[in-house]
């Protein structure tokens, strides 16, 4: 899979480093999305060009939450940004092994 260039390079922000190889996920119709390796670790990333006002922010606030209660894996935010300029709304997690 090929990511889109704004992708590739948020990833790089967020790592220092590109990532090497990108799978694409399947089973959601809302946003894309890919595994991705960075550094020899998998990462999850969705993104959404279209993405309403603090989407990814309200996910990680969530996810945050539910990690909080320490009860079940919940994947661990790395980042997520608005949309900027040719670069969608995103998201970045930890990669859980299912």
């Amino acid at each position: 899979m090929h990511l889109p260039d704004s992708i590739d390079r948020a990833l790089t922000a967020a790592f220092g480093s590109a990532p090497t190889r990108a799978w694409s996920v399947g089973g959601g119709m809302i946003n894309e999305s890919a595994r991705v390796e960075v550094g020899g670790a998998s990462y999850f990333v969705k993104w959404k060009a279209s993405a309403p006002p603090n989407l990814f922010a309200a996910e990680a606030r969530g996810l945050a939450l539910l990690r909080a209660t320490d009860t079940f894996r919940i994947p661990q935010v790395i980042a997520h940004a608005e949309p900027t300029g040719d670069t969608p709304a995103y998201l970045i997690l930890e990669w859980l092994e299912t």
